[in-house]
């Protein structure tokens, strides 16, 4: 999960509010899979 930590930090300063809303929504729908292993 260091990943998506890292990838987070660096779309922090290069994105805008609309697309980290699209891109935070898409992360948890793909994480409802994800969180079983977890």
């Amino acid at each position: 999960m260091k990943v998506f930590f890292v990838l987070g930090e660096i779309l922090d300063n290069s994105i805008g509010v609309f697309e980290k809303l699209i891109l935070y929504f898409l992360l948890f729908h793909k994480n409802g899979r994800l969180k079983q292993f977890c």
